[in-house]
């Protein structure tokens, strides 16, 4: 993605936003349905900030992203 660091998609801008919530302890976990062209550059914000997530496919264009407290991230079941 090639954009500067202040200029984001609108889509990013509500991402970081629920980053920076999460960060601030407003939130204990965040689900965010995110387009897949911008996956890459959340996953890589999240574990830039040691931020636990995981990744559930919608289909072909979208993926829930999880990400907040390890115990909640790690307590989500899919099966």
């Amino acid at each position: 993605m090639t954009t500067s660091p202040d200029i984001h998609p609108v889509e990013l801008k509500v991402f970081l936003n629920h980053v920076y919530e999460f960060k601030k302890g407003v939130r204990r976990m965040v689900l965010y349905t995110v387009n897949r062209k911008y996956e890459a550059f959340a996953i890589a914000r999240l574990e830039r900030q040691h931020i636990d997530y995981l990744i559930q496919p919608v289909d072909q264009s979208k993926v829930n992203l999880f990400f907040g407290r390890p115990e909640c991230i790690h307590d989500l079941s899919f099966g």
